[in-house]
């Protein structure tokens, strides 16, 4: 199911991205631009997709996984600042940032499974916060700023709460945690459900850091063939490998990851 959610997404996403390495086109794309359709009336926020295969010969290097600029501004190890000054300066949205985290997630989520579960409404969330700007209110500097959770942290939404485990699917929480509530009142957008030790490392003592049974093995961002380390694997590994801006983990007992 969760690689269902973002085979979903990730058809319909990289709105605003552009290619800053060589790849090869879609066949679709290659029709697309045979067409004598007219492309003067063609939605400018769906663009095909550049390549995301990664390819043998960058093992071992980083441009095994390339990452595209999104609407031409870097996103790749840009600051949550740097991504406030492109959307002050009318370069970037908020809706932007999700499609584009949305194509990382995307490209990188059989290799390192960092995300458990997209959040269905990040769309109209994060179109909410460009509302906003253009009327000139900026709730502060994560104002329009993509973010995760782990997923033993509450939200009251459309997304689940398990800690991993199957036996919470379809659980229902009372409320947000406080510190959900206090990221949506300053504009952030959450993104989504970020992996984990299920039930943050007290499953068992004999098993690999970063295995849920609901979300299965997160793997290091760094080498695909070790586990992260620590419970607050996806939140760590979303970050390091540019899935997201920011995320949120908890220590419970021995979280570093």
């Amino acid at each position: 199911m969760r690689v269902s959610t973002l085979s979903l997404f990730g058809a319909v996403v990289a709105a605003a991205t552009d290619a800053t390495t060589d790849s090869t086109a879609s066949p679709d794309s290659t029709v697309a631009a045979d067409s004598t359709a007219d492309t003067a009336t063609a939605d400018p926020r769906f663009a095909y997709t550049p390549s995301l295969i990664p390819l043998v010969q960058n093992a071992e290097s980083t441009n095994l996984f390339p990452m595209a600029n999104c609407g031409g501004f870097k996103l790749e190890e840009a600051t949550i600042d740097q991504m406030q000054t492109a959307m002050q300066q009318g370069q970037l949205t908020s809706v932007q940032l999700v499609q584009c985290y949305l194509t990382r997630a995307f490209q990188t989520e059989e290799y390192i499974n960092s995300i458990l579960q997209v959040n269905p409404d990040v769309f109209a969330i994060a179109s909410d916060r460009d509302k906003e700007r253009k009327k000139g209110k900026v709730r502060g500097p994560l104002h329009g700023i993509p973010f995760i959770v782990k997923d033993n942290i509450g939200t009251k939404d459309n997304l689940e709460t398990t800690a991993g485990s199957w036996a919470l699917l379809g659980s229902r929480v009372p409320r947000d945690a406080f510190v959900v509530s206090k990221l949506r009142d300053a504009g952030a957008v959450l993104f989504g459900k970020a992996t984990l030790s299920e039930w943050a490392d007290m499953r068992s003592n004999n098993y690999s850091e970063g295995y849920s049974g609901r979300g299965g093995q997160c793997r290091s961002s760094y080498n695909l063939t070790v586990n992260p380390g620590g419970s607050s694997s996806g939140s760590a590994v979303g970050v390091a490998a540019n899935v997201v801006a920011f995320a949120l983990g908890t220590e419970t007992d021995g979280s570093g990851t």
